[in-house]
């Protein structure tokens, strides 16, 4: 926020404006407004809702290179008119698993847009965001969401969901390739980003009787702004406003010449 140079200060102060109470506005039976942004995978989302509508999105593919891309796209979307941060009620970040230089990013910016008006943020995983939108088309039960860990690992959790709301059974874990059959619960859903890099697991999902999705399956910033709202008005604490990043720390001795 200090540096002139950075999009990030460019976000603050050249988009944002004060903030606008959200209870004035309740009151006066306006909806909630929510912008959510997702960069877990290659396919980076944007959404802004009114509620639990979605009444823009943009999507974009990223990858290393790109991944700031998502600056260019809010400033382009604040100058043509279709995006007043003054607006905004909550901000909303996809926290993942996956690509961690993306979620890093979308992380920075939200933090960014919702400072100058002190307005709400939430994160939200990525991956359960993902299991509450299938599984709320499936009218509940449960969903293994899967990843590529790369090194021979997967990473993993399932969820379950009942009345609408989703509850993780277990937590994002790290497995070998040879560890996950006990992770294959037949009729469950399986639901991966990654399908296409882990091809093995759905078919051994598959084989296990479990219900698999084909093809790459990912949350978009309306999932995880839909989920965000929901919770927020149920009361339930948000996630810690940090990426999901599952493989511990390495440490690397520094280098003396």
């Amino acid at each position: 926020m200090n540096d002139p140079n950075g999009v990030e200060f460019l976000i603050a102060s050249k988009i944002a404006m004060p903030v606008a109470n959200w209870h004035y506005r309740r009151t006066r039976g306006y909806a909630m407004r929510t912008l959510a942004l997702d960069q877990s995978t290659a396919q980076g989302t944007l959404a802004i809702l009114d509620d639990d509508k979605v009444i823009l999105e943009r999507s974009w593919t990223d990858s290393r290179a790109a991944s700031r891309q998502v600056y260019s796209i809010i400033s382009e979307l604040g100058t043509s008119g279709m995006l007043d941060l003054s607006a905004i009620d909550l901000f909303v970040a996809g926290l993942g698993p996956g690509s961690f230089t993306g979620m890093r990013i979308a992380v920075t910016a939200i933090r960014a847009m919702a400072l100058p008006g002190r307005k709400l943020t939430r994160g939200v995983s990525s991956g359960r965001a993902l299991a509450w939108a299938r599984l709320t088309v499936h009218e509940g039960g449960e969903a293994l969401v899967a990843g590529d860990a790369r090194r021979d690992r997967y990473w993993l959790a399932r969820f379950t969901m009942a009345n609408g709301a989703i509850r993780p059974i277990t937590q994002w874990t790290l497995v070998g390739r040879q560890e996950a059959q006990p992770w294959l619960v037949p009729g469950a859903l399986f639901l991966s980003p990654d399908w296409d890099r882990i091809p093995e697991l759905g078919a051994a999902a598959r084989a296990a009787g479990m219900q698999v999705v084909e093809g790459p399956q990912a949350a978009t910033a309306g999932d995880v702004g839909r989920l965000a709202l929901l919770e927020y008005r149920q009361g339930l604490p948000p996630e810690p406003m940090e990426p999901i990043y599952i493989h511990p720390a390495v440490f690397v001795a520094p280098r003396f010449v």
